[in-house]
């Protein structure tokens, strides 16, 4: 697998695996996709691509959506939940990491 270049992104969130908290953090990330999903299942337009242990996932109603959420909350969205490897926003490009 490539490097990652975390410069490119304008948002990194980092992952949690493999972290001393990393169950907090887990926890932490799935109640909010709890809160955010049932609304985002209704109005996300999203398409999913994935390369080199990476899944990108881009929004066609992006700016309806920053309306009300934040680009760490879509970033979980387009990771169902997870997260534990992190991830980070370029444009319009959500893309989280696989091992």
């Amino acid at each position: 697998m490539e490097a990652i270049d975390y410069l490119s992104y304008s948002v990194v969130k980092e992952g949690y695996a493999f972290k001393e908290d990393e169950r907090e953090r887990s926890k932490a990330i799935r109640d909010r996709y709890n809160e955010i999903k049932e609304d985002l299942d209704k109005i996300a337009k999203k398409t999913m691509y994935s390369y080199n242990g990476r899944n990108v996932v881009r929004y066609g109603n992006l700016e309806e959506l920053k309306k009300k959420y934040s680009d760490v909350d879509l970033l979980i969205y387009a990771d169902d939940g997870n997260l534990c490897f992190g991830g980070g926003v370029s444009g319009n490009e959500f893309t989280y990491f696989t091992d």
